[in-house]
């Protein structure tokens, strides 16, 4: 058997708006081929960051506006901190791979327009065989932003297309360039008419599969190098920041009396997989590595725009560094590994 956990919680907005920066994110890679007590602990664990940990997807998705709009204890290094303060009620989706991954393999997906914190679905679907006990799994809720107020399901992440999985929290506007426009639609039968909701988060997806073609001529990961993977997500990467028109909000004078601002746009945290590999990127917004050590001493790894646990003997947590790409794959061994690279500069 294989068990792979990927989850998605995405960060909130800055300060005072929530609009566009609530959505929550968190993805697990676990071992490739673990023994039924590693599925055990990983099941544990993948129920208690989504369900019943204080800051689990599941309870983040809860509006909680701070009182005539005052933060306590701010701190401008603590994004999650801040972004805590708002949920994410406009929807929940969750998509898995079955166990053990075969090529090409098209993930189950379910999806709810109702606040996780509220729905009874989303909790079968988190606990129920065909998503427990998969390769990769996906989770995620949403705050509706101010270019995709609609709260329905083709505006709810992940977003799929063949063996492919996405999903985004913050704004990038450069997704709705020209640029990134006309690329979609050059490739437009190949990508099944392209994006199908409002959001710039799917209009990221069909730019990235739209460079992967351009690059390639298929859309098979299979049959694509790692490294090409990594260098066509990179290129999409720069080119949406390039287009994104920067963005900043006044920093409020109750922070030690600090005053200037802070960059709102482009602030994103990607996450991207093709079922055997995650591929993750962050800007401005929080997100971090988190460590778990099972009672083999094995390792799995854990992305998260916010930590959900305390850090302790069996869960370390690491602050990634911006603007860098970092992708975890698994070992000869099938123990997954991550390794950190910048983004450089795309040279057109």
């Amino acid at each position: 058997m294989r068990r792979t956990f990927i989850f998605a919680l995405m960060v909130s907005c800055l300060l005072s708006s929530p609009a566009g920066f609530a959505c929550r994110l968190e993805g697990m890679m676990g071992l490739k081929n673990p023994s039924d007590a590693n599925i055990k602990e990983e099941e544990q664990f993948l129920h208690t960051v989504l369900l019943s940990d204080p800051n689990s997807l599941q309870q983040e998705s809860a509006k909680r506006p701070p009182k005539d709009g005052v933060h306590e204890n701010l701190d401008l290094e603590d994004l999650s901190g801040i972004l805590r303060k708002y949920g994410s009620p406009d929807g929940w989706g969750i998509a898995s791979y079955a166990c053990p991954t075969t090529s090409l393999q098209i993930p189950k997906v379910i999806r709810g327009v109702a606040p996780a914190y509220q729905d009874n679905h989303f909790k079968q679907a988190v606990i129920q065989p065909e998503h427990a006990h998969t390769s990769i799994f996906l989770a995620h809720v949403r705050l509706a932003s101010l270019t995709a107020k609609e709260v329905e399901l083709q505006n709810v992440h992940p977003f799929t297309f063949k063996n492919w999985s996405f999903m985004h929290n913050g704004e990038v506007s450069g997704a709705f360039s020209p640029v990134v426009t006309n690329k979609i639609a050059q490739f437009k039968e190949q990508l099944a008419g392209g994006p199908k909701g409002a959001t710039d988060s799917e209009r990221v997806f069909y730019f990235f599969l739209a460079n992967l073609y351009e690059t390639t001529g298929t859309l098979d990961s299979q049959h694509v190098p790692l490294e090409t993977l990594q260098k066509v997500f990179s290129r999409t990467i720069t080119t949406l920041i390039e287009n994104s028109t920067p963005t900043a909000k006044v920093i409020p004078k109750n922070v030690l009396g600090v005053e200037g601002h802070l960059q709102m746009q482009p602030a994103c945290n990607f996450v991207l997989t093709d079922g055997e590999h995650v591929f993750a990127y962050r800007k401005v917004l929080n997100l971090y590595l988190a460590q778990k050590t099972l009672s083999t001493k094995q390792k799995v790894y854990l992305i998260a725009s916010e930590q959900t646990q305390k850090q302790d003997a069996s869960v370390q947590w690491l602050l990634l560094p911006e603007n860098h790409l970092l992708t975890l794959y698994w070992d000869e061994n099938g123990n997954p590994r991550p390794r950190l690279e910048p983004v450089m500069p795309f040279t057109h």
